[in-house]
């Protein structure tokens, strides 16, 4: 094999290599930005969950009793969960559950006023909307409560004591401080 072979070879090698590395990383790219719209698409269904469920007047006491408004708002729901579920990206999956806490506590405060209301809230004629299925109200009410299993990021600190030590309390804070005894 000659020295002008030789050199073939290695150019051949090293465009074949090149290529392999453009099309994994084309491939990469491509798992990135499908992960990217995967949340986008999560965090949209959540927010047309919400906003299905509460109706036009987020403010109002008691979220419309509507068999509509309720199933759709679970549909969009079970439809977050598949998106969230075909997130491979570690970084977007965390990204897309920070939004799913934000939501999760938006849910939470509108279903409070409906802790302790009469079963005919849920039943027909109620508020004008017609029964509410009892699937749509398990997956609403199940996705507003924090989940059996999952981790509290607070859990790592042991105390208030502990939490003190850890992160400091500013003197800009003196109320704060007052309250925790630290003046």
């Amino acid at each position: 094999m000659t020295l002008g072979d030789i050199a073939n070879l290695i150019a051949a090698i090293s465009g074949s290599a090149a290529a392999i590395i453009a099309v994994i990383t084309i491939r990469m790219s491509a798992r990135e930005r499908a992960d990217e719209r995967l949340v986008g698409y999560a965090v949209r269904s959540l927010e047309r969950a919400y906003e299905s469920l509460v109706g036009q007047d987020p403010a109002r006491a008691v979220i419309p009793a509507d068999r509509l408004a309720w199933l759709t708002s679970a549909r969009l729901i079970e439809q977050y969960k598949d998106a969230k579920a075909r997130i491979n990206n570690k970084v977007a999956l965390h990204e897309c559950e920070g939004h799913e806490e934000h939501w999760r506590h938006q849910f939470y405060l509108a279903l409070q006023p409906l802790r302790e209301t009469a079963p005919e809230y849920y039943s027909i004629g109620h508020g004008g909307g017609g029964e509410i299925q009892p699937v749509s109200a398990v997956i609403i009410h199940a996705f507003a409560t924090w989940p059996d299993g999952k981790d509290d990021p607070l859990a790592k600190y042991k105390n208030k004591d502990d939490a003190i030590a850890k992160l400091n309390v500013h003197l800009l804070w003196f109320g704060l401080r007052r309250y925790l005894k630290l003046v």
